[in-house]
């Protein structure tokens, strides 16, 4: 009988444990560190639902060194693929746009267009890129911008979000930059009043601050 009894936990143990959902067990491990160093398991940060790679997002040319990622408020991503030298153009799906646009380009990137003299010009290193949201001014809607750090030509990109040139940004000039200083752009950010904060990797005094027209505020 005691036999008997035992079979049955032991089956019962074996039905339990092949419950148990299989996600919980293939959770990513995280770990913190005590106070002398020695790794500690700690309860999961976070779980994954998902992964997005190149042949995910339907690009024939996979992403190279990505910098920076940023998404609008319709949820639609953009991705500074730097070795590339292009701004990836992802939907709210993670997959490459396919709407072509106002000058006849498909918008899975930004990479090459018409600069305001005419002239065919293209993006170099992008290490940066940043997306202002739609807004009301003085009762009349303003589409939002999608900004570039073009790193590699030492200045910031700025387009519409079909892709459209709007216009360049060149080095900020200013009495406290010393001769001959480097600016190099690698990040930023804009505030509801179009002023933008740029991270130079190569300027020490701090953020550079400017305005929608590139003028130097401090």
């Amino acid at each position: 009988m005691k036999r008997f009894i035992k079979i049955i936990c032991l089956a019962f143990a074996v039905l339990l444990v092949a419950s148990i959902p299989l996600s919980a067990a293939n959770s990513y491990q995280t770990y913190t560190y005590s106070i002398d160093g020695t790794p500690l398991d700690s309860p999961d940060a976070y779980t994954p639902i998902l992964t997005v790679d190149s042949a995910y997002m339907g690009l024939k040319e996979p992403i190279s060194d990505p910098r920076d990622l940023e998404v609008d408020e319709d949820l639609n991503v953009y991705i500074a693929d730097a070795k590339n030298n292009r701004i990836v153009c992802l939907d709210r799906y993670y997959k490459a746009r396919t709407d072509i646009s106002s000058d006849g380009k498909n918008f899975g990137y930004i990479s090459e267009f018409v600069n305001e003299y005419g002239v065919k010009d293209k993006l170099s290193t992008p290490y940066g890129v940043f997306i202002t949201d739609d807004k009301i001014v003085n009762g009349e809607h303003v589409e939002g911008l999608i900004y570039v750090c073009d790193t590699g030509k030492n200045r910031i990109v700025i387009f519409e979000k079909d892709g459209s040139f709007v216009r360049i940004l060149d080095r900020p000039t200013s009495n406290l930059f010393e001769e001959g200083s480097i600016y190099k752009p690698v990040a930023l950010a804009v505030d509801q009043y179009d002023r933008m904060y740029v991270v130079s990797s190569t300027t020490y005094q701090g953020i550079i601050v400017m305005t929608s027209d590139g003028v130097f505020t401090g």
